[in-house]
Formats: structure tokens, C-alpha cells, sequence
């Protein structure tokens, strides 16, 4: 099977956190770009908490 890779600009919250959440949900790579990478945004969390759950 073959992963898909998503680019997602806008990723830290809202909408475009939404989107990264789901497209994480279904099984795909989501590389999500935020503005400020030194402010803990939710992005970070789920970041942390795919990390947690392990290779999938």
C-alpha cells in the first residue's frame, strides 16, 4: 500500500488544523507548516501524540 503525503500551510489551529487531524486519521502523512514554530500551538499536541502512539 502507499502512503500519501500531505503539505498543508496554515496547520497550527483552525480550519487547517482540522484538516491536518483528519488526513492523520486516515492514514496520512501530514507535513503541516505554522507561523510562529516557537508558539505550542494544537499542531504540537497532535504532533506529540502521534509521536506517542508509535509508527502506524
Amino acid at each position: 500500500m502507499q502512503s500519501k503525503t500531505l503539505l498543508l500551510i496554515g496547520a497550527s489551529r483552525g480550519l487547517g488544523h482540522a484538516m491536518a487531524e483528519t488526513f492523520v486519521q486516515r492514514g496520512w502523512k501530514v507535513i503541516g507548516a505554522v507561523r510562529d514554530s516557537a508558539q505550542h500551538t494544537p499542531l504540537h499536541a497532535l504532533a506529540g501524540r502521534i509521536s506517542a502512539a508509535g509508527p502506524h
